[in-house]
């Protein structure tokens, strides 16, 4: 989902925040790839997790994603504050 409190980006480089959040455990990189190559259309990417000390909801495993020039006509992402589940025969990695 669309990161609702992101990290300040200057304007210029047209960089988009975003979120994947999961309650149960940690997700494998494959499946983060994944995620982001079906979901999020855009020109580059990076993707991290905060180290504890820096993140600012613990009990919540998340990673942030910022993309550049997402194509926002493509995206798929769930609503903020509607939880999607994670089919997990579509990423057996998890």
């Amino acid at each position: 989902m669309l990161n609702e409190f992101p990290y300040y980006l200057a304007p210029e480089d047209r960089v988009t925040h975003v979120n994947i959040w999961c309650s149960s455990q940690p997700l494998a990189d494959a499946t983060i790839e994944k995620m982001i190559a079906e979901r999020l259309p855009a020109e580059e990417y990076v993707w991290f997790v905060n180290p504890p000390q820096f993140q600012s909801i613990r009990t919540i495993w998340h990673c942030h994603i910022m993309l550049r020039n997402l194509d926002m006509g493509r995206v798929k992402l769930s609503d903020l504050g509607q939880p999607e589940l994670l089919d997990r025969s579509k990423y057996p990695d998890g």
